[in-house]
């Protein structure tokens, strides 16, 4: 394609800029999580037809982990334009202190769950549509058009509702604000499936106890505190989910049962998550803090020291064991007994610019060992299924968005104090497409709900053509 066909629209969007419509423009917005909310109540505002496509139900994700403790404040997790229109929904609504560290269920309940039966956002709410595909209405993303044809060109959107019946609507705008908690990586080494992994994910849908035994978030263990009573956990993963997984089984299970650790890295000598000096969220400096020292005290070196342990009888044995440089290799569900054989991989991280010549590197090893229930804490990864039509340049390493790749490269580290400066940043060469919230970070961390409140703002300074637009400073209320 043409240097012509991919250049970005004018870094300042203006109201005759190419893709800016007059009302009633439409717009798909898809994903009902919190930032798609968020959007579909910034376009219903400024006059916008608005459709929010939610597969599940809303804020699907956030009920799956809404036990679980937050790292930000409810001050980071809202905008004022919802707060206003919640309030103007329901005078007497009372939200938590700004400081206030709450938990998902918290933040469901006083804020996201509210949001979506507001008015504005309820009346574009389709509920269990999911949406299947996403393309140009009349051009293939390997034509070679005009740029002004293509960025003119509509959307269609191919969803299926509750019954399995498909359909297609067209859009002048669509926002993707799907994320990417949907799309677990895969288990197995090097970003590869476990044998079985596929499997497994198949009988999990139609199988209820498997269901209670694989886990992919951190399970509700005080609820359900008799489930995990001797049982035999293992958890995969080096994402701050598995540390708070961990975290907070070591809490229930003071005494009882056995959990294995299986980190696929390397660990430092002061473990394996940064500590930020000054850290401006203290709920995730205690967290890594804890998960730290955790990991120091229980390391175990190799695989066959854990296999070893397992087979020991001693009282006096660690309840928890941390194995670095560990994947899956296989996994497997057995009805009888109920438990998983599941076969660990560990394998050597070499330095190879500092080992002599005659270096022999070791050979991985592997065991397989018996677990009652497996928690998957790898991270996520973005689904480009949904937008194989489009043209979306993504970075080959992190999936992050090609606009917003120097911006965070230039911001390495912590982005909590991250200010989108550019409305360009939130485009795609796709014009009137554009991805929001958590997909356009890809895999990269650190991604704040505040950024995404900001890239709300700046999509819909392109759709409106007005440069300094920003309803969350010149609202008053």
């Amino acid at each position: 394609m043409s240097q012509e066909q991919t250049s970005p629209l004018h870094d300042h969007p203006h109201a005759d800029h190419p893709i800016a419509l007059e009302f009633p423009a439409t717009i798909a917005v898809i994903g009902g999580g919190p930032i798609g909310l968020e959007a579909t109540l910034y376009g219903r505002f400024l006059g916008y037809e608005v459709t929010l496509f939610e597969q599940g139900e809303v804020a699907d994700n956030v009920r799956q982990w809404q036990h679980c403790p937050m790292w930000t404040p409810f001050q980071l997790l809202h905008s004022r334009l919802g707060r206003m229109a919640i309030t103007t929904q329901n005078p007497q609504h009372v939200f938590p202190e700004l400081h206030h560290e709450q938990t998902g269920e918290e933040w469901l309940r006083h804020y996201l769950l509210p949001l979506a039966e507001t008015d504005l956002v309820a009346k574009s709410l389709r509920s269990r549509h999911r949406v299947l595909s996403v393309s140009r209405c009349h051009y293939s993303k390997h034509q070679t058009v005009p740029l002004q044809s293509r960025w003119q060109d509509g959307f269609v959107v191919v969803w299926q509702d509750a019954t399995g019946a498909e359909h297609r609507d067209t859009f002048d705008f669509v926002l993707d604000t799907s994320g990417t908690f949907h799309q677990q990586l895969p288990w197995g080494a090097g970003g590869s499936p476990a044998l079985g992994e596929s499997q497994l994910l198949t009988d999990r849908g139609q199988d209820p106890v498997l269901r209670k035994r694989l886990h992919f978030v951190a399970p509700n263990f005080a609820a359900n505190r008799g489930d995990w009573e001797d049982a035999r956990v293992l958890v995969i993963g080096d994402s701050p989910q598995a540390a708070q997984t961990v975290i907070q089984w070591k809490s229930i299970n003071s005494d009882r049962g056995q959990l294995t650790w299986a980190i696929p890295q390397s660990l430092t000598q002061t473990g394996l998550y940064p500590i930020i000096a000054n850290d401006p969220l203290p709920a995730r400096m205690r967290l890594f803090e804890t998960a730290n020292a955790l990991i120091l005290r229980h390391q175990t070196p190799s695989i066959a020291e854990l296999v070893s342990h397992r087979e020991g009888n001693s009282a006096s044995l660690s309840k928890i064991q941390v194995v670095a440089n560990t994947n899956l290799s296989t996994i497997q569900w057995q009805a009888e007994p109920k438990c998983f054989q599941v076969g660990l991989l560990q394998w050597h991280d070499v330095a190879w610019d500092s080992v002599p010549e005659d270096y022999e590197e070791p050979d991985d090893v592997e065991t397989t060992l018996a677990f009652d229930h497996v928690v998957i804490a790898l991270g996520h990864r973005v689904d480009e299924g949904l937008t194989r039509e489009l043209i979306v340049p993504r970075c080959p390493q992190s999936e992050a968005l090609q606009s917003l790749l120097g911006p965070l490269l230039a911001h390495p580290g912590d982005r909590l104090d991250f200010q989108f400066l550019e409305p360009r940043w939130t485009m795609t060469p796709e014009g009137r497409y554009f991805v929001l919230g958590a997909k356009s970070f890809g895999r990269l961390p650190n991604y704040f709900y505040r950024l995404g409140l900001q890239q709300v703002r700046d999509a819909f300074r392109w759709i409106v053509g007005r440069a300094t637009l920003d309803l969350e400073q010149t609202l008053r209320f």
